[in-house]
């Protein structure tokens, strides 16, 4: 997931052409999002703290729709 996002940041024709949906939160508030499927970015703002967890597919309630096995559908190959 990091080499795609990587990717996406250093590639000029996605960063000039990819759609750009903006939100705004008032301040002092604070978000969370979760981004495995989606590429993002952070225009603007003070603070930002990234946390990533490791969960083991088969302790997810649906392990067949986590984003390794969708990235093993997709490779046609285990990635693990």
């Amino acid at each position: 997931m990091m080499r795609f996002h990587n990717f996406l940041k250093e590639n000029p024709r996605f960063q000039a052409d990819c759609p750009k949906y903006p939100f705004q939160f008032p301040s002092g508030s604070s978000w969370m999002v979760y981004t495995d499927t989606v590429p993002h970015a952070v225009l603007a703002g003070q603070y930002a703290l990234e946390q990533t967890f490791l969960v083991r597919p088969e302790a997810m309630v649906r392990p067949e729709i986590s984003p390794l096995r969708i990235l093993e559908e997709i490779a046609h190959a285990p990635l693990v």
